[in-house]
């Protein structure tokens, strides 16, 4: 999951403050589920950089066995965007979560936003 490095620098480019710890050793994860991980961090990045305010926090770590992603950030009093969005960001981060075989959580406690993924890094069992 190197381009996550390139991921969170484009949107340290535009501004949004996002501190990282990305600890994945290479070729852990099926590629699909590497991209699912990409595609939750740049959906909560998106929304931490037009709804959040201050630091972003990105944590994507290998775990008992498990790929865990959580990124938060404090919910913001102003937008940075006039497009309040539609809301199908986070449905369809849900759907390509759990389409991996994954779980996700999204919850706003204490003014923070933060957005829990976790994985098998062998993505969705078919039988």
């Amino acid at each position: 999951m190197p381009r996550l490095g390139g991921l969170i620098a484009s949107f340290e480019s535009i501004g949004l403050d996002v501190h990282a710890s990305i600890d994945i050793p290479g070729g852990v994860a099926e590629p699909s589920v590497g991209v699912t991980v990409y595609r939750v961090v740049q959906e909560c990045l998106t929304n931490a950089y037009r709804h959040g305010e201050g630091t972003a926090t990105v944590d994507v770590r290998a775990h008992d066995g498990r790929i865990c992603v959580t990124v938060e950030n404090l919910i913001g009093s102003s937008h940075r965007s006039s497009d309040s969005g539609s809301g199908l960001g986070l449905v369809g981060m849900r759907e390509r979560v759990e389409s991996s075989g994954g779980r996700l959580t999204i919850d706003s406690d204490d003014g923070r936003f933060r957005v829990r993924a976790e994985f098998s890094p062998m993505g969705a069992v078919v039988t």
